[in-house]
């Protein structure tokens, strides 16, 4: 997800991906949409 110059920006992380069911991610949208506004 980095490009080569910017590379070392991510060495001391571990990038995770879970699939989700697209309720889940309705439902997430929905609460992020809510904080947004505080």
């Amino acid at each position: 997800f980095y490009t080569a110059e910017h590379r070392h920006l991510a060495e001391n992380y571990i990038r995770f991906c879970f699939a989700k069911k697209d309720e889940t991610l309705d439902k997430a949208i929905e609460i992020l949409r809510k904080l947004k506004t505080h």
